[in-house]
């Protein structure tokens, strides 16, 4: 009995004391956890479709000069045989890119030099014509002089004679009245005749000589335009094998400049940077007037080349927006960078799923500032590009997934 009282006792203690903790909530924590979640989906109900976020479509880009790169091109057909750049490098104007071995750049240095030994040669043959030519005028003249003289002193004679012939002829008649009369005598008329015999012979052996000297004189002077002639056709003919060669050394000089015998430097069109090489090892055959590369001449402004995929090119239109980040200048630190799109291409670049539709975007600024500095842009430079299309209410994209899942169970329409 004792041991029922004691239990009876045990548990009306237990009973008495109550639990530690009550199972249910008390009323007013319901009501007030009730009440905050809905205000908080009020909120967000609000917020959802009050609050409106950016709706952006995305693509890689890059940085292009506004004016066309400058080609890089091969003058003639060889083999590479040094490459002196690499793609996004700047170089100075008239850099060799780029060295070749060409074998009618060998053809046409041989014969440049051929051409100037040939002009060499006639410039010293036409030295020697002149002296040639001015030694035979020089005799031509000493002779002349000499023909002239002698034609002179012929005339002299020519004239003394005369006068002692009419002396003789006077003397002659005088002796011939003198046999007359008898105080001459036969042999006195008969030498003054013979004497008078003979200078009439000797004026006219004298004008003989002296027609001869007139006449060998003419024939000097015909001789010596003759000559002169002769000279200035040869002259003439020299001046234009000179002026010929000289045309064209002109023109092979311009045809191989930056070569030497049978190598080309093939070199930077401007100063500026490289922005492709179609050839970037040695070995490779080229051909005459094949570009070998793209640079991107210095000075000028530049925009972005932006690849926009298919599924976002519908709401592309010039104007929008553009927020861009580039490689170089992480817009983690150097913030994102602003453009407009300024032209959008009306064909894909490529088929397929993976065709993307190209697009230019005008920079608003092509320098970041760095430490104070200002840091150009550069051709080829690229990144991640955004272009803000329209702004969505957040409520809009919970019912996104409904969207897909109605047009995915609609029947196709009817015709």
């Amino acid at each position: 009995m004792s041991a029922s009282l004691a239990g009876g006792g045990l548990d009306d203690g237990l009973e008495d004391t109550g639990p530690f903790l009550e199972s249910d909530p008390p009323h007013w924590a319901a009501r007030g956890l009730a009440r905050l979640l809905l205000g908080f989906f009020a909120v967000a109900l609000v917020a959802g479709a009050v609050v409106r976020v950016p709706e952006t479509v995305g693509g890689a880009f890059d940085l292009v000069p506004l004016a066309p790169a400058a080609p890089i091109r091969a003058t003639h057909e060889g083999t590479v045989i040094r490459v002196g750049a690499t793609e996004g490098q700047l170089v100075p104007q008239g850099t060799a890119l780029f060295v070749l071995e060409s074998e009618p750049v060998g053809e046409r240095s041989s014969e440049l030099r051929t051409l100037r030994n040939r002009v060499s040669g006639a410039a010293a043959q036409a030295e020697n014509l002149k002296g040639e030519y001015a030694s035979r005028r020089a005799a031509d003249s000493e002779e002349d002089r000499k023909l002239r003289e002698r034609l002179s002193s012929l005339a002299r004679s020519i004239s003394l004679r005369k006068e002692q012939l009419a002396t003789v002829r006077t003397q002659r008649e005088r002796n011939e009245a003198g046999y007359r009369t008898g105080s001459v005598s036969a042999d006195e008329v008969a030498l003054a005749g013979l004497r008078a015999s003979q200078l009439a012979l000797d004026i006219e052996e004298s004008e003989r000589e002296q027609q001869e000297v007139r006449a060998t004189i003419t024939q000097l002077q015909h001789q010596a335009r003759a000559r002169a002639a002769e000279e200035r056709e040869r002259q003439r003919r020299l001046d234009e094998e000179v002026q010929g060669a000289g045309t064209r050394i002109a023109a092979l000089e311009r045809d191989l400049a930056n070569s030497s015998d049978n190598q080309l430097s093939v070199p930077a069109p401007c100063e500026g940077t490289v922005l492709r090489l179609s050839v970037r090892t040695p070995g490779a055959v080229v051909r005459d007037g094949e570009v070998l590369g793209d640079v991107a001449c210095s000075g000028g402004h530049l925009r972005a080349e932006m690849m926009v995929p298919q599924s976002g090119v519908a709401r592309l239109k010039p104007g929008q927006g553009v927020k861009l980040m580039y490689d170089a200048f992480p817009y983690q630190r150097h913030g994102v960078k602003r453009g407009t799109v300024s032209w959008v291409g009306p064909l894909a670049a490529g088929s397929g799923d993976s065709g993307s539709f190209r697009a230019l975007v005008e920079l608003g600024e092509e320098a970041i500032r760095i430490d104070g500095q200002r840091r150009p842009l550069l051709p080829g430079m690229g990144g991640r590009a955004l272009i803000i299309v329209g702004r969505r209410s957040l409520l809009s994209y919970a019912f996104e997934p409904i969207r897909q899942l109605r047009e995915n169970l609609a029947d196709a329409p009817e015709r």
